[in-house]
This record gives C-alpha cells, sequence and structure tokens, in this order.
C-alpha cells in the first residue's frame, strides 16, 4: 500500500507541474497585469540611482531593460500563476489594498522627535496573549532603548476574540503606551499580512520622522549599543542608504519542505518550483524609510505567500527592486546557548532567544560588558573593542536573479522539448 501511495503522490506531483506548464506556455496568454492610471511605478535599481526618486505615489517610469531576458521575470511568473489558481480578482485596481490597514489602538506618538534625533523605531511583532513576553522586553533591552534620545519601539498585534484579553491589551496600552493593535484577528495565518501593515503603519506615522524602522519578532534580543553602531555606520557609508533592506544573511536556491508534517510545509499546488527566491532571514531586518513606499507598492499586485520574509524580502523587494545590504551579526537565528556571553552579546547586533531565560541571560550579558565587568576582543578573548568595525556587502544582483533565471530555465528547457 505505501508503495501504491508513493506512486500516485509522484503521479499527482509531475500531474500539477505538467498542467502548470502548460497553463503558462499556452492558456493563459500571460502578460503582466493591467495596471490602472493609478498604480505606481518603480525605477529599476536604487543602488545606482539617486533614491529621493522612491516617493509613494510620484509616477516614475520602469526602466529596466529587459531585453536579455527570453521569458517573464519569475516574480511575474507567480504572480500570473497564483492569480490564476485562486480565481483573485482585482481590488480597485490591485490584488491587495495596502492602504486599507486601521489601528483599534495606535502608538503613533513613538515617531516623533521635534529635535530630529530620532533614527529608529523598533517594531516588534507580537501575539495578543504574550503579556508576559512584553513586559520582559520592556524591562531588558526596549527599556535600555528607550533611555536613549534616538531610538524607541511599539508593539504590533492584532485584535483577539477574548473580551478578557482585550481589556487587559487596552489596560497596558494606557499604561505603556506602546501598543499598536492591527484591527485584524490575530493569527499565525496572517504574519505576511501582519507585516504588510507594519509597512503601512511606518510609512504613514514615521516615514516622515525616522531614518530607520527595524522590525523584530518579539523573541528577539536588541542589543542597544551595537545597533546604534550599525546605524550610524550605514548612514556614513552607504549612499542612498534610506532606500535598502539590511540583513545578514542572504538565503539563495532554499527548497520548499515537502513534509506533511512540517511547520513550513508548502503543496506543490501553492508553490510548483524547486527552489525559493533570494530572501534575507526574517526575525530582525532594517528598513530604510524609502523603502516602506516600494515595498507596499509591490504588495499592492502581488499575492500573499504564508512566510513573510520570503513574501518581503523575496518576492516584493525584488519587485520593486529595492537593494538589500548584508552585513554580520545583524541577526542571528542560532545562538548556539551562547546568550549569556557577554562577548558574544557584544558582537551582535540582534539575535533569536528560545526562552524568557535566554532573553534574561542576554540582557545580563550585555549589561556586564558595558559595565565594563568583561572585556573581549573581536576574536572573544580576552581584551578591549568588540566589534568596532562593521562591514557591508550589497546583494550581488546575479546572485539575488538566481531564482528568475532558474524559473526561466525550466520554462525554456520545456518549449525546447516541446519542438522538438
Amino acid at each position: 500500500m505505501a508503495t501504491v501511495r508513493r506512486t500516485r503522490l509522484k503521479f499527482l506531483y509531475f500531474t500539477i507541474a505538467f498542467v502548470f506548464l502548460n497553463l503558462v506556455l499556452t492558456g493563459l496568454d500571460i502578460h503582466p497585469l493591467s495596471r490602472p492610471s493609478n498604480f505606481i511605478h518603480l525605477p529599476a535599481h536604487c543602488a545606482s540611482l539617486p533614491c529621493d526618486t522612491l516617493i509613494f505615489g510620484r509616477p516614475v517610469v520602469l526602466t529596466e531593460n529587459r531585453a536579455h531576458l527570453s521569458v517573464p521575470d519569475g516574480v511575474e511568473i507567480y504572480v500570473n500563476y497564483t492569480v490564476n489558481r485562486l480565481g483573485l480578482k482585482l481590488l480597485g485596481g490591485n490584488l491587495n489594498d495596502v492602504t486599507s490597514f486601521r489601528y483599534s489602538i495606535n502608538a503613533e506618538s513613538q515617531c516623533r522627535a521635534s529635535d530630529g534625533l530620532l533614527k529608529v523605531v523598533v517594531v516588534v511583532v507580537s501575539a495578543p496573549g504574550h503579556f508576559d513576553r512584553r513586559q520582559l522586553v520592556r524591562q531588558t533591552w526596549a527599556g535600555r532603548l528607550g533611555d536613549t534620545s534616538w531610538g524607541r519601539h511599539v508593539f504590533l498585534t492584532g485584535r483577539t476574540a477574548n473580551a478578557t484579553l482585550q481589556s487587559r491589551l487596552e489596560e497596558e496600552s494606557g499604561q505603556f503606551g506602546d501598543i499598536v493593535q492591527l484591527d485584524m484577528m490575530d493569527s499565525y495565518e496572517i504574519l505576511t499580512a501582519k507585516s504588510v501593515a507594519l509597512l503601512h503603519w511606518a510609512q504613514q506615522f514615521c516615514s516622515a520622522k525616522v531614518p530607520f524602522v527595524l522590525k523584530c519578532d518579539d523573541d528577539v534580543y536588541v542589543n542597544k549599543g551595537r545597533l546604534h553602531s550599525a546605524v550610524t555606520a550605514i548612514t556614513k557609508t552607504i549612499p542612498y542608504y534610506e532606500a535598502g533592506i539590511y540583513g545578514t544573511q542572504i538565503v539563495i536556491d532554499n527548497p520548499p519542505q515537502r513534509k506533511l508534517e512540517s511547520k513550513h510545509y508548502v503543496s506543490m499546488e501553492l508553490w510548483p518550483w524547486p527552489a525559493y527566491p533570494s530572501y534575507l532571514y526574517g526575525g530582525c531586518y532594517l528598513l530604510g524609510r524609502k523603502a516602506l513606499a516600494p515595498l507596499l507598492t509591490a504588495a499592492q499586485s502581488t499575492p500573499y505567500f504564508p512566510f513573510e520574509d520570503l513574501y518581503l524580502i523575496g518576492l516584493c523587494s525584488r519587485k520593486a527592486h529595492v537593494p538589500l545590504w548584508t552585513f554580520d551579526k545583524m541577526f542571528i537565528m542560532e545562538n548556539g546557548n551562547r546568550t549569556g556571553d557577554p562577548c558574544f552579546a557584544g558582537e551582535s547586533i540582534t539575535w533569536q532567544t528560545r526562552s524568557d531565560g535566554q532573553l534574561l541571560e542576554s540582557h545580563q550579558a550585555t549589561k556586564k560588558l558595558d559595565e565594563n565587568k568583561i572585556k573581549c576582543s573581536s576574536s572573544g578573548q580576552s581584551g578591549r573593542g568588540v566589534g568596532n568595525v562593521i562591514h557591508f556587502q550589497l546583494i550581488d544582483p546575479v546572485e539575488y536573479e538566481t531564482w528568475s533565471r532558474n524559473v526561466s530555465l525550466l520554462l525554456v528547457n520545456h518549449t525546447q522539448q516541446r519542438q522538438t
């Protein structure tokens, strides 16, 4: 029976892939989605252009030369495939209304700074019931960030159907003034929409006043001192720095998880390609204020995908031609249980913690280093000068377009096979 079942599954996968390719090549007459007159066009690249042209609502014509491409761009293939698979309808000329988000509770005052010293607002994505975790964050790194004139934080959460939790959340907002509640029921399934709402909130309330928005999950520890060093280095060394996205590691050719028992399972129907587009790990990444509008623009016409980092920093960033920059220690996903090590804390900007205990350990380790109770060298040995130098790297466009090339190659090979 197991052999028969495997054979049937293989046949089903093959059939889906074959039907999809035939639809793309013959039946769908695929072209870029028809764009209404109010659709926001984007410039081709930001790394070599004055990124002041990336202004929300300004009609900048797409100038990228695609003459070398014989097939559609990979993002266009995803968009058209998903639109036709789900039978999606345009909403006011677009697939997603990225301006429709509303906030039951708001903390826009966290973006106000008349003295011009505010450089970064950290938006922490949280669930409505995570009261203890939010309080722990306030008592640790967010409290230390709030002691500065250049950094602040907010917690972004959704609505809850539990009246008691909702009442507690409103009380929490009244006490701390740092809650932004999206008027949408919170669940794991809305993480992508929640992240797009983060862009919308930051664009609406912060972009005119704050150069950077740091998106983090509530299990991430933020080293205040290293974050300040990173923001300072970015502003001094990167041209048009406000138009970029900054993270640690680019993920290239990552295959979808096909095991049914996996939390990250993705069906062949949802994603029929053998690899994902290039993207940055999504636990924590830094957004320049002029990257917000282009990403929102791209989200207007890109169907949502369950994984928000892949969606925003894989599909939408590519579609909007937002440059990706990487630098060491921006976000550490696997800390190797080093959260109690001051030398690890001293060389890292943000890192994921696996428990409240690890977050507390991270805080104590950072305090010891800042109070000069521990001295480390850049290699983690005794001495002074942890992580004083920050090196940035612009993602190679060739790597950034790997996925589109692979998808295009599949279509080209299929076309050649049919012709022969």
